[in-house]
This record gives structure tokens, sequence and C-alpha cells, in this order.
């Protein structure tokens, strides 16, 4: 065979050898990162606020101090809300609109019932204050924080008796703080409420919003929905604004 002949078919042997190596390389290229390629990098925080606060602690620190309140008329109960425990005397918050008449029933964690009185309201602020009629001894208290440290995106949770399902915790965050609520023809707006997307429902009413820590930094007073029922807007009287309450109402009686 002369080299004429022998040429072309070196010249396809020599291609195919070059395109299998070449085929390889660029396979192996294909494998590495692009260097110049940005990773996003996920804050830590971010990944911990993903997974949400154990409130596992806190629940059982605060929820003793959780009640249901009912409402009775003519021997039937018309309607139920939630207070929360502020001293051993038995003096309790709630909403002014929870207690619609001047003697209650209470129903504590522990399964008792007792009989309490209306002892001053604060309508403009959504506010009341009840009193236990015969407080039983060593009654838990919820211990008041400071909402001014509240800041958007912390972790909080609700306690309450939603839909009359006494000691329920809900959860989720601060959604934006100043917040004002249009009410009715009698009390046209609270301000400065706390809103959150922890979900809120009928019968949450007077309940603690807590933080992690277990204080008490508002008192859940509505929520805004087309359904009556929760859709992750909820709105909190600040506890400040419950401090002044309760003092304004107990310095009265």
């Amino acid at each position: 065979m002369t080299l004429r002949q022998i040429a072309p078919a070196l010249i396809v042997l020599a291609s195919l050898i070059a395109g299998l190596l070449g085929g390889r390389l660029a396979g192996h290229r294909a494998a590495v990162p692009n260097a110049s390629a940005t990773t996003p990098v996920v804050p830590t925080a971010t990944a911990t606020a993903a997974s949400g606060p154990d409130f596992t602690a806190v629940y059982q620190a605060v929820a003793p101090a959780v009640v249901e309140i009912s409402v009775r008329k003519g021997g039937k109960v018309v309607s139920v809300g939630s207070g929360v425990i502020v001293d051993p005397a038995g003096t309790i918050i709630t909403n002014d609109h929870v207690v619609t008449v001047d003697r209650v029933s209470v129903h504590l964690a522990d399964g008792t019932t007792h009989a309490a009185t209306v002892v001053g309201r604060q309508p403009a602020s959504d506010l009341a204050v009840v009193r236990l009629v015969d407080p039983p001894a060593n009654l838990p208290v919820a211990t008041l924080g400071d909402s001014s440290s509240v800041h958007v995106g912390d972790p909080v949770a609700a306690i309450g008796a939603p839909f009359g399902l006494q000691g329920s915790l809900t959860t989720g965050v601060v959604s934006a703080l100043n917040r004002t609520l249009a009410r009715d023809a009698t009390h046209p707006r609270i301000a400065g409420l706390i809103q959150t997307d922890a979900a809120i429902n009928p019968g949450n009413s007077g309940g603690p919003l807590i933080d992690t820590s277990g204080r008490v930094v508002g008192i859940t007073t509505a929520i805004e929905s087309p359904i009556k029922g929760s859709v992750g807007v909820g709105f909190a009287v600040t506890i400040e604004t419950v401090r002044r309450a309760l003092a304004a109402i107990t310095n009265r009686v």
C-alpha cells in the first residue's frame, strides 16, 4: 500500500482520537464549578428563624396563668374569651369586648371554675380588668414584658381559647408595629397595635401574646379577616397600654 493510499486513513484516525480526547477534556472541565460564579450564603439567623423557636418550655410556664372567660345570659353561655392572671389576688387582664356583663365565669387551667367580677373597663383600648371573687391559693401569675423591645420579625406566640378550645398555643412572628385598627361607630379605632401572623381566632381575645422568654408583650384583641377566622392578620394591644389601663382601673377601685 502506498503512502498516498494510507494518508486518508491516518487523517480519519487522527480526527477520531482528537474528538475522543477533546470530549473527555470538555467533560472534565464541565464538572469543575465556575470560579467566577458566586454562591448565595444563607445567614444562620435566617435558617434558625425558618425552623422556629421551641415554645414547649415557655408554654408550660405561661399556660397555667391563662384563663377562659365565659359570659352567661339566661343560664346559657353566649360568648367565650380569654384572659391572663397578673397578680396572686386573682386580677385578670382581658378585652373589654369579652366581658359584656359585670359578672363572669373564669375557667382556670387546672379545670376549676370560679366566679369573677369586672372591676373596670377602658373601652378606648378594648381592655378590662376582672377579679376572682374567691381566688384559690398559689395562683399562677404571668410576667409582663416590655413591648418597646419588640421588633418586626421577632417570634411570638398566642395562648387562649379559640372556639372554646382552652389552652391552645399558636406561634408566628411580629408582622408590623404601630398598626391602627378601625372598629365601629362607638369605638372608631385603636392605635399602636402589634400585628402578628400567629393564628388568632374568636375566643383568643383577651389572651396573652408572649415572647420567647414567656413574657407578655401584648393582649390579643382582634383579627382582620373576611371569613371570621385567622388569615394571618391579628392584632394585640401593647403591654405598655395594658400597664396604663391596669393602673388607671385599679386606682379607681
